[in-house]
């Protein structure tokens, strides 16, 4: 053999590894990773592989909402096109590295308008699109014409039988009645609170990936509460005075563990400690404070 054929082979070999372990780093990366994602359903066909989005490669794929998913602990997302005809259905699965995150970014995004039609632990079902979440993964499938709702829904369900387990939601949510619990939004972060209520700019509740951080309806009126969970007292006491700082000309009254911040004429974020738990209650009004102490009263937080 000459020496041009052993170069040639060589060059075969390494081309046909390399190929291969691309292949069995897809295999391990869906697999591994993701349910199983079907290459085509019904009259619906892909043109495209998977395409995957890990850590920061978020912002390639939704740029504006980026910076929430990572406080979500966001790992990777599968994103696969099909096609019908002139239609098109979009299938995103995000894997969020746990139960809890999932069940996060799903309360975070899950519609009102939507309604529950029993898919994962639970989801918020349109003509235009399923949203719906179990074990690690938050499931987004949407299109732009109504009449493709029953596969849409098709499509949802083979991805959730391929999910085996159904994961957990967070343990502070044991607070909350099953009826404050509808309207349970779950965060960790400054980004994905104020998309929910906006507090500042700045990380005025010092939130990060160690607190655990509840917005829910709270009572008849409409009024929300607040509970943020922090990995000691200290953290939740350096909260509370840091969030005096920030509102030091907008305080109606304070307190070691306690303050009364007014946002605008009769409406008012009243907050109170307790052990390493930060509580409040939202556009409320000066006599809210009363919810709080019922909420105190009734409710055993326990210390970590």
């Amino acid at each position: 053999m000459n020496r041009n054929d052993i170069l040639k082979y060589t060059i075969i070999f390494v081309s046909v590894l390399l190929i291969t372990l691309i292949c069995l780093n897809l295999f391990r990366e869906n697999n591994g990773q993701f349910p199983e994602i079907p290459k085509s359903f019904s009259s619906w066909i892909i043109k495209e592989p998977v395409k995957f989005y890990k850590g920061k490669e978020i912002f390639d794929f939704i740029n504006g909402e980026g910076e929430i998913y990572l406080e979500y602990d966001f790992k990777t997302a599968a994103v696969q096109q099909y096609f019908s005809d002139n239609n098109n259905i979009e299938l995103v699965v995000y894997n969020m590295g746990k139960g809890e995150d999932a069940f996060g970014i799903f309360s975070l995004y899950r519609s009102e308008k939507g309604e529950t039609t029993g898919i994962g632990n639970d989801d918020r079902t349109t003509d235009f699109s399923i949203k719906f979440w179990k074990d690690k993964y938050f499931v987004n499938i949407m299109s732009y014409n109504a009449a493709t709702r029953n596969a849409i829904m098709s499509l949802a369900k083979i991805i959730e039988e391929n999910i085996p387990n159904k994961g957990e939601k967070p343990e502070i949510l044991k607070y909350f009645s099953e009826f404050n619990q509808r309207s349970v939004i779950y965060f960790h972060g400054r980004f994905s609170l104020n998309s929910i209520y906006y507090i500042a700019d700045e990380n005025a509740l010092q939130l990060n990936k160690n607190t655990d951080g509840i917005i829910c309806n709270y009572t008849e009126d409409g009024k929300k509460m607040l509970l943020v969970k922090y990995p000691d007292e200290k953290s939740a006491t350096n909260a509370l005075e840091a969030l005096k700082k920030y509102v030091i000309n907008e305080s109606v009254e304070e307190d070691d563990n306690f303050l009364i911040w007014k946002r605008a004429e009769k409406n008012f974020d009243i907050f109170m400690l307790k052990n390493n738990y930060l509580v409040g209650i939202l556009s409320g009004s000066e006599d809210s404070i009363k919810h709080l102490s019922e909420f105190f009263d009734n409710t055993d937080l326990d210390v970590d």
